[in-house]
């Protein structure tokens, strides 16, 4: 829940899935992976995070690749 206290996520995403999904990962990974989803989310001017941003993010930063809901 850190990791997305001061981030605007999309309402559908359930935390438990989420987490779910960053296990196994560092801190660092973490953090690049929703900073990347944070500013894919701005570009495309969407007033929230949402899974397609944080799975484009986990493919673009070649962490993970992320199947949320």
């Amino acid at each position: 829940y850190m990791y997305t206290k001061n981030r605007k996520l999309d309402p559908k995403i359930r935390i438990d899935d989420f987490s779910k999904c960053f296990e196994k990962l560092s801190c660092a990974a973490i953090e690049t992976i929703l900073n990347e989803a944070t500013l894919i989310a701005d570009l495309k001017g969407n007033e929230f995070i949402t899974v397609q941003d944080i799975a484009e993010a986990g493919q673009k930063t070649g962490t993970v690749n992320i199947k949320l809901i």
